[in-house]
């Protein structure tokens, strides 16, 4: 008969209980448990609401360049774009996003094309993102210095 007892709740200095506290522990986990679940609704709207904006700035980008793409295609496609774009192996997903363009549109248009039209879609949300900081770099700088003043006075009390 097999026990039904994991390893790690048998023996809680296993490394398989070290791994379940550190991810137990981890800010996301923790975040996600505290976190009240209409903040967290919230914020997946606005997940939604960026990744429809990502996949429209896509599709305009084939537009601009004439390349006719299925939306359903372009959808699924472009998010794909946006995960490997994100891992963190190269700068703003430059490289990766090219050759992850050319391999997931590979029948949509030709590959110089298709890095063209990626390059130009991440030279677009680089100068984007490099807008929205400098709009917003005020409020920013607002927060910093209000927390560093208080935690002057708190030192001073």
């Amino acid at each position: 008969m097999t026990n039904t007892v994991s390893d790690h709740e048998q023996d809680p200095t296993s490394p398989a209980a070290h791994r379940a506290l550190r991810i137990s522990g981890a800010a996301l986990v923790v975040s996600l448990r505290t976190t009240p679940a209409d903040r967290l609704g919230q914020l997946l709207l606005l997940r939604a609401v960026f990744s429809v904006c990502f996949v429209a700035v896509g599709g305009a980008s084939f537009a601009a360049f004439q390349v006719p793409v299925e939306i359903g295609r372009l959808v699924v496609g472009m998010m794909i774009l946006a995960v490997i774009g994100a891992l963190p192996i190269a700068v703003a997903g430059l490289g990766t996003g090219q050759i992850a363009a050319v391999y997931v549109f590979k029948d949509v248009a030709p590959p110089e094309m298709l890095i063209t039209i990626s390059l130009v879609l991440s030279g677009g949300l680089i100068a984007l993102r490099a807008a929205l900081g400098i709009l917003f770099a005020r409020e920013y700088t607002r927060e910093a210095l209000q927390e560093t003043r208080a935690a002057g006075d708190r030192r001073k009390s």
